[in-house]
């Protein structure tokens, strides 16, 4: 095989979908016969190694420091389970009559959305009670499911009816 078409070969190898890997087979066969280029073929793969291993360290560095981000918020959360933390959550999602009514431990049911819902799952059975009355209607719209009580901080999409109750930290 001529110069040229040793050449031509290598560029068509490469062009393909493993052409590095071919390109690096050619070299590392060469290199039987031109130590050079053996170390020349290593060294490349040293480096496209390296390349690989930082970009993996700086995606887990950025990982890591997300997850710890997130532990923090999820501590902070917990330490927050607070009569104080429930009613702001609660002055937002009522009206003053009804947030009244919660607060006095009165049994009120309520048409929630699946936000608010998990906004209040942290403190039940800790401050209130929730429990599903399995009532659903269309939230924003003015509909009702009997006596249920729409929330006013997430009023759209579907809304879930449940009876809630304000019993303390007892």
């Amino acid at each position: 095989m001529e110069n040229k078409e040793i050449i031509a070969t290598l560029k068509e190898m490469s062009k393909g979908e493993r052409g590095r890997m071919g390109i690096r087979f050619f070299f590392n066969s060469l290199g039987c016969w031109v130590p050079f280029v053996s170390a020349a073929t290593a060294m490349w793969g040293e480096d496209e190694q390296r390349r690989f291993n930082d970009l993996i360290s700086e995606l887990s560095t950025g990982m890591f420091e997300k997850i710890e981000e997130l532990s923090e918020l999820i501590a902070e959360f917990k330490q927050d389970i607070t009569p104080e933390a429930l009613f702001a959550i609660l002055k937002k999602m009522f009206d003053e009559d009804t947030f009244n009514r919660i607060v006095r431990g009165e049994e009120v049911p309520i048409m929630i959305s699946n936000i608010s819902l998990n906004q209040l799952l942290p403190f039940k059975d800790k401050l209130i009670f929730l429990n599903s009355t399995h009532a659903s209607a269309n939230m924003g719209a003015g509909c009702r499911a009997g006596n249920h009580i729409e929330e006013i901080l997430n009023p759209f999409g579907m809304g879930m009816g449940f009876v809630i109750r304000y019993f303390g930290d007892n």
